[in-house]
This record gives structure tokens, C-alpha cells and sequence, in this order.
């Protein structure tokens, strides 16, 4: 059994690493020492600090940034993005901005890479910004904000009346289907159904303003292994 186990965990590694090398020699070239992250904005009334030493960065002859980095879960499933696997290299993605300025963030996967395009430094910090005040409020209330379920509806293309019909199951779950409240114990507690989630509004809003600038700032035809990625628009 062991054996077998061995053969499986081995299985697609030749490929990610042949990627990762593939990605490193684009940006050959490695800044030497951490850089230092400050990030400050206000939110209502009060000032909140983001500080941290960045590493890992890279950058080409042409002065071109990026991170590459390694992710060991896969970025694509059922031919569709999992973005919800994207969001801790998006927060690094912005904060790197604030550093060094645009650049390109390779996420390598067990199966495809997923590219993060570079912003302009005023965009990173403003989303920054945004995650920042949602994580002030989030520390005073529960907010209605399902990550997989919201990821679901910005990839509809109903609108949003039948949009929100259709995401339901991806929430509540359906025959042979896990609802994302049955594996969450805070969605439990306090939105135990999509009508109590998407009741106020604020779960469209917050999905919004949080989760779609990461689905934009993903190149639509990244470099892929084996899986291919779903046309733009298709449910994630």
C-alpha cells in the first residue's frame, strides 16, 4: 500500500516542476533580502496598519517584477478556476504592489498554473484597502459572505434574480451535492440557508467588492498542464 501511495503522490511531479522551471526562467533574476511591507488606511475613524517583510520576489532584465509560487492544491477543477485557492496568493499579490511596484504573481499547481496580472500600485492598495475594512467589520459581526458560493455567482451570466436561483445548490447543496453551509460551522450558526445568506443584500455587495477584482485579475488563458480552463463565464 505504501508503494502505491508513493506512485500516486509522484504522479504529475515531474510536470509541476518542469512548470515551476519554465516560470523562474522568465523572471531569472532574485532581489536580494526581504522587502518591508507598511500599508495604512482608515476605517471609520480609526487608522489600521498592515506591516510585513516580503520575499521570494524576482524581477527580468527589463525590470519586470513577479512571485512565483507553489500551491498544492489544484487550481483547476472540472475544467472551471477554483479561485477560492487563490485568495492568499491575492493578498500577497497586492501587498507585493506596495513594494515593488506591478508584478505578476505565478501560482504553480499540481495540475495548471494560474497567472495574477500585475495592477497599478494605486489599484492593489485600494483593494487591499477593501479587505482591510471587511476584516474591521468582520471582527463586530458575522458578515454574510460564503466564498465558494460567491465565486459562483459572479460567474453567472443570468441576471441577478436567476443568477442567485441558480448558485442556491452550490450553498444549500442538492442531491449527491455538499452545500458549502454543511462544511462550515460559522456559515451554520448564523446563514444555516441561502434565502437567510442573500437576504439583506450584502452578500452580492461584499462578493463584489472582495472577490471580483481577484476572478478579473486572473489571466483568462493561463499557461495549463493537463486540465484546460473553462471558457470565461462558466460557473467556477
Amino acid at each position: 500500500f505504501g508503494d502505491l501511495m508513493e506512485r500516486a503522490l509522484e504522479e504529475g511531479m515531474d510536470e509541476l516542476f518542469e512548470r515551476y522551471r519554465s516560470a523562474l526562467e522568465r523572471w531569472p533574476m532574485v532581489d536580494e533580502g526581504e522587502h518591508e511591507l507598511r500599508f495604512e488606511t482608515g476605517i471609520g475613524g480609526q487608522v489600521l496598519a498592515l506591516a510585513d517583510w516580503l520575499g521570494g520576489m524576482r524581477h527580468n532584465a527589463e525590470g519586470q517584477h513577479a512571485r512565483v509560487v507553489l500551491e498544492s492544491s489544484d487550481l483547476i477543477k472540472d475544467n472551471r478556476y477554483r479561485h477560492d485557492k487563490l485568495i492568499h496568493h491575492w493578498v500577497g499579490h497586492l501587498g507585493a504592489h506596495l513594494v515593488v511596484g506591478p508584478l505578476t504573481t505565478m501560482v504553480v499547481g499540481k495540475k495548471a498554473d494560474v497567472e495574477l496580472l500585475p495592477l497599478s500600485v494605486d489599484e492593489a492598495g485600494a483593494h487591499l484597502a477593501r479587505l482591510l475594512g471587511a476584516w474591521a467589520e468582520g471582527m463586530r459581526r458575522p458578515l454574510p459572505l460564503a466564498i465558494k458560493t460567491a465565486f459562483a455567482w459572479l460567474a453567472q451570466t443570468a441576471e441577478p434574480t436567476q443568477a442567485l436561483a441558480k448558485v442556491a445548490r452550490e450553498y444549500d447543496g442538492a442531491f449527491k451535492k455538499i452545500g458549502e453551509v454543511e462544511t462550515n460551522a460559522y456559515l451554520q450558526r448564523t446563514y444555516p440557508s441561502f434565502d437567510l445568506l442573500v437576504a439583506s443584500g450584502e452578500f452580492q455587495m461584499l462578493a463584489e467588492s472582495l472577490l471580483q477584482p481577484l476572478m478579473s485579475g486572473v489571466l483568462k488563458k493561463p499557461k495549463a498542464g493537463r486540465d484546460k480552463v473553462a471558457a470565461e463565464g462558466e460557473a467556477a
